[in-house]
């Protein structure tokens, strides 16, 4: 079977030019596709060990959430913002619906899509989540003041290497993400983006209430995977079971060692259960 790779792409869309990468087998069925969102401080690299095994019946598709200086007409920096970003981007790509996953910021904004899209989102994934509850790592909240952030958020290899040491507890950095990251954070205007999207939805006092979902998405009948890693330094346990105790049709997966990229860590396990879930709901819908 012919498959496109993970390659990067551009499109024009009414928010501006995004960035994304595609993949899909060739046929690719008529199963329907997947988009991948991101989280702060991360781009489309960051699912390239998923694209290929998730594309196998599906196309694949991953945007950059951030754009450089007058790419863009969106900073993407709130949740209203990401959900017309992602409208725009799938209108771009000639997609009427698809399964949705994201990660932390991606899950944020999957979440508020599906409450104001609900006849777009086939399926949620959720992957260490943000806006599943109000309680976040310190060093999270931290970053909210002022000059605190400008100062960890300058774009350097070492504060690159210092996130993803942070981020990831059961894997290696490989130095090609690192320094594919970090040529994405020199970017003009990008840091500035991605400090603006962690201050729009945490303060001191931890996530804001305003860019909660739980309540809002528990009201619409969407299959939901929620998984997690075992030891998210981000946020504490009781968000992902939160989540499948609110949302209707939801079922959890925590994968064990992982940190707060469980698809990057365990990226053989992640792509089997991910694909067990998609499978089951392309199937339901089909009865």
């Amino acid at each position: 079977m012919a498959f496109t790779p993970a390659e990067p792409r551009t499109v024009q869309t009414t928010q501006g030019l995004v960035s994304y990468r595609y993949a899909a087998s060739h046929p690719s069925g008529s199963q329907t596709p997947v988009v991948l969102l991101h989280g702060l401080g991360g781009s489309s690299i960051v699912w390239t060990r998923n694209m290929e095994a998730l594309a196998q019946s599906r196309p694949v598709f991953a945007p950059d959430l951030w754009s450089p200086q007058g790419t863009g007409r969106s900073n993407r920096t709130t949740p209203a913002e990401g959900v017309r970003f992602l409208s725009a981007f799938m209108d771009a790509v000639g997609l009427e619906a698809a399964h949705v996953a994201g990660n932390s910021l991606g899950g944020l904004i999957a979440g508020h899509f599906a409450i104001a899209h609900p006849s777009r989102v086939r399926s949620l994934t959720f992957v260490g989540s943000a806006g599943l509850g109000r309680e976040i790592a310190w060093s999270q909240r931290l970053l909210t003041l002022p000059g605190v952030g400008e100062f960890f958020f300058r774009p350097t290899e070492r504060r690159v290497r210092s996130m993803l040491k942070l981020l990831i507890k059961n894997d290696d950095i490989p130095e090609d993400l690192v320094q594919a990251l970090y040529e994405a954070s020199l970017q003009p205007g990008v840091t500035k983006q991605m400090l603006a999207a962690l201050r729009a939805g945490v303060s001191l006092r931890g996530v804001k209430g305003s860019v909660m979902f739980l309540e809002g998405l528990a009201k619409i009948e969407i299959p939901s995977l929620v998984t997690a890693g075992e030891r998210d330094p981000l946020f504490p346990a009781s968000h992902p079971e939160r989540a499948v105790a609110t949302l209707p049709h939801a079922e959890l997966h925590v994968f064990a060692g992982a940190g707060h990229w469980p698809h990057f860590e365990d990226s053989s396990a992640f792509n089997q259960v991910v694909l067990d879930f998609l499978n089951t709901v392309e199937a339901n819908t089909a009865a």
